[in-house]
């Protein structure tokens, strides 16, 4: 009774079982994915559990290392411990992969073979496994991702875009034009035209043409059509002598109009 155990040269631990020259041995690792956007809720951990051998329970020193960045460990037994796992932001369509790592001592780690994952949710839907796709639900375009109904930003080659978002029922590898801003409707090259007649003109005489695609935040749009019609000003009983064409937008008379006759 009472016994204690003492351990060959670079043998410790309670039972000698811990090989003090060696570090932890990773066999299991309960989560191996963090999505840094924190979208993903149930892939956020802020502890993994690790299975393993040579752990050694009660020191002080154990320790995790995901890349650059250690954290204190906790021996749960002497096949298990607690991590607790680093914030790292990161953004973006490729995942950032880093060694996960563990040690007894602070000093001599586990072979960095074994990777641990942080990817953005915003593009990607992963498990814990490290099994992912494109985020169905968020746009990835030409290298960064949207949340719905972000608009297109600034880039070198063009200014933002409120006209173009992310529609991910639409597409999500590419912006959709979108036409519900006032900014997004059709505008006019001029804002009045003008034609004179002189005398007379016969009906259906063309008078004007209006051009309502000066609106350049959607005309690169394939889709992009604008279509016309007069509506009155002010009272709906006075019937407007011009029509106008809901294709071309081209002005033209009802009826013959002579401006010098006593009817005008």
């Amino acid at each position: 009774a009472g016994a204690t155990c003492i351990c060959d040269t670079g043998y410790i631990g309670k039972f000698c079982e811990i090989d003090s020259n060696s570090p932890p041995q990773i066999q299991q690792v309960s989560a191996l994915a963090y999505d840094s956007s924190g979208l993903q809720v149930n892939n956020t951990p802020s502890n993994i559990l690790i299975y393993g051998t040579n752990i050694l329970e009660g020191s002080e020193n154990l320790v995790c290392r995901f890349g650059t960045n250690t954290t204190k460990a906790y021996a749960l037994g002497p096949s298990q411990l607690l991590c607790a796992v680093p914030i790292v932001r990161h953004a973006g369509p490729n995942p950032l992969s880093v060694p996960l790592q563990v040690s007894n001592d602070g000093i001599i780690f586990s072979p960095p073979t074994l990777q641990f994952m942080y990817y953005d949710g915003k593009c990607q839907v992963c498990t814990a496994n490290k099994t992912c796709d494109i985020n169905p639900s968020t746009c990835t375009v030409k290298g960064s991702c949207y949340l719905p109904n972000a608009f297109q930003p600034a880039t070198e080659t063009e200014p933002s875009n409120p006209c173009k978002q992310c529609m991910p029922a639409i597409s999500n590898t590419e912006f959709t034009f979108v036409y519900g801003s006032r900014q997004c409707k059709p505008v006019f090259t001029q804002i009045v035209y003008e034609h004179t007649i002189i005398s007379n003109a016969s009906a259906g005489t063309p008078l004007v043409v209006v051009n309502g695609e000066a609106n350049v935040l959607v005309n690169a749009d394939p889709n992009y059509e604008v279509t016309y019609k007069i509506t009155p000003n002010f009272d709906d009983v006075v019937t407007s002598p011009f029509q106008i064409d809901a294709q071309t937008g081209s002005v033209s008379l009802i009826n013959n109009v002579d401006i010098t006759s006593a009817e005008f």
